[in-house]
């Protein structure tokens, strides 16, 4: 049955669904085939939200944009630039 999941989504994204719509669609599809009951999809689906790994993603994304807008990281990349750039790949380490 897992089978069914993946290649319900490839043909999904396959038809141009975006993939988050592609994820949905094959994981109910995936459900409704195996006659699991749909309050058990809607369940699973927002115990997979309650997690604090992806609850602090936006949290990063914001403090990112912010420090863009603000020009912090244009400083910080030259600070360390200064401190490691004068070894091969030095930022990248």
């Amino acid at each position: 049955m897992v089978a069914v999941l993946f290649i319900t989504f490839i043909v999904c994204l396959g038809l141009g669904v975006p993939v988050a719509f592609s994820l949905g669609l094959s994981s109910l599809v995936y459900f409704i085939g195996n006659d699991m009951s749909l309050y058990m999809f809607a369940q699973r689906f927002f115990a997979g939200l309650n997690s604090f790994t992806l609850l602090c993603i936006p949290g990063f994304v914001f403090a990112g944009s912010l420090m863009n807008q603000g020009g912090i990281t244009e400083r910080l990349i030259g600070f360390c630039n200064k401190i490691v750039g004068h070894i091969t790949g030095g930022l990248a380490i």
